[in-house]
């Protein structure tokens, strides 16, 4: 699998991973193996969820017939509708293992890099052209400000922005892409480590 997935990276894909822990199959080692494989990827944006059958699936049927089913169903990544083979607080810690791992921003940075190793910048045959406005200018202003100056992980920002103007300054527009991702990736972390608590807590 990770083969293709760098074939595919090589070809200038942005692979988008989605990942489900909490199987009936799952051993101890998920969580880490989970963490492991994505950074071994180079798949930036990646999202882990706990497994949760929504109300009318075999699964949901399957879990209800053995008596498995919890009271509530969220959509949040962090919550689950089943009691889980591996237990409650297993599987909540290695959850949160992973989120604080993969949403970190050191983290993202190095799936940033790999992903950049492994990329072949194709000329686009149709590139699709259109005249930069001032709302852009605004646009890319505040990105600038908000990523280099106001966030507390500006050096990874500027860290990635030096480095793809030093090696290829073709890649700026996937580094500014990239930059956002992690910005995000880290107020997501932060957010879901919270709702894990905070779930954790009414499942008790």
């Amino acid at each position: 699998m990770l083969d293709d997935i760098r074939h595919l990276q090589e070809l200038g894909f942005i692979i988008t991973g989605t990942f489900i822990v909490g199987l009936d199959t799952d051993k101890p080692t998920v969580f880490d193996d989970v963490i492991n494989f994505i950074q071994e990827s180079g798949i930036v944006l990646s999202i882990v969820n706990i497994l949760k059958p929504p109300p009318g699936t075999e699964l949901y049927k399957r879990m209800k017939s053995e008596n498995r089913l919890l009271d509530t169903f969220k959509f949040g990544e962090e919550a689950t509708n089943v009691i889980p083979k591996m237990g409650m607080e297993k599987l909540k810690s290695g959850y949160e293992k992973i989120v604080n791992q993969i949403y970190s921003p050191g983290s993202v940075y190095k799936r940033i890099e790999k992903y950049f190793e492994l990329e072949r910048k194709y000329k686009v045959q149709q590139p699709l052209k259109r005249r930069i406005t001032l709302r852009d200018l605004y646009t890319a202003l505040r990105i600038f400000y908000i990523l280099g100056f106001a966030d507390n992980n500006k050096k990874f920002f500027w860290r990635l922005i030096f480095k793809t103007l030093k090696k290829n300054y073709n890649y700026l527009d996937l580094a500014i892409l990239f930059s956002l991702i992690l910005y995000q990736y880290s107020i997501l972390r932060e957010e879901n480590i919270a709702d894990i608590k905070r779930y954790s807590e009414l499942a008790a």
